[in-house]
């Protein structure tokens, strides 16, 4: 995002102040983006399956370093692992045994039996629970209520996604959405290479006003 704006404000300060070496660099960094996005396209599809790999490594290093497991936590990652659960219907990257390594998950797990509070040590990441209104999340957390109250404590595939990894749940969903994944990158390039070529006839503009400004000067 500040890269973009970056950008934007680059290229609107060289257009309003016609300024040539402004609008040739906000040209040649929209260029730079362009290569770079394609580039990263190719190496994608050529390397696919060591980057599934790498990637897979990483997600293992976010539950091992990062996951918390606290639905109020500021922790982007741990947030993240929660939103991907509840979103895709899925739990860890394979299933719920890939938290069992993540050093910072507090699972001490807290629910209303009765008129009683019961504590116990969780199984699974409680957003890995079936939720009754997953609209609630994640701006509503406080009133989020699970299908079942013990679900985190004893996970079965009834009242949770505790077998289903988020990799292949993630993966899945790009697949059946590809075409319009597809649309959307066209039309980024596509706004890119407008700009790029709005840029060069500004550019080529700017550089004409100012030769015509040196002539009238003689």
């Amino acid at each position: 995002g500040a890269v973009i704006f970056a950008i934007a404000f680059l290229g609107c300060c060289g257009v309003m102040n016609d300024n040539k070496l402004a609008v040739f660099l906000y040209a040649v960094v929209l260029s730079l983006t362009v290569i770079c996005e394609a580039t990263g396209g190719v190496i994608a599809v050529i390397f696919k399956e060591q980057l599934e790999v790498e990637l897979k490594s990483f997600l293992n290093d976010t539950i091992y370093e990062k996951y918390d497991g606290d639905l109020f936590t500021a922790e982007p990652y741990s947030l993240a692992w929660d939103f991907a659960h509840v979103t895709f219907d899925c739990c860890g990257i394979y299933n719920y045994t890939d938290f069992y390594i993540a050093q910072h998950w507090n699972r001490t797990y807290t629910y209303q039996d009765g008129n009683s509070t019961v504590a116990m040590v969780a199984d699974i990441p409680t957003m890995c629970c079936k939720i009754k209104d997953k609209a609630l999340y994640p701006l509503n957390v406080l009133n989020l209520e699970l299908q079942n109250t013990t679900c985190p404590l004893y996970p079965t595939a009834a009242n949770s996604w505790f077998l289903t990894g988020c990799y292949d749940s993630v993966k899945a969903w790009i697949l059946q959405n590809d075409i319009l994944l597809l649309c959307v990158g066209i039309g980024i390039a596509f706004i890119e290479i407008v700009g790029i070529t709005a840029a060069c006839c500004v550019f080529f503009d700017i550089k004409r006003k100012n030769e015509s400004k040196v002539g009238q000067g003689e």
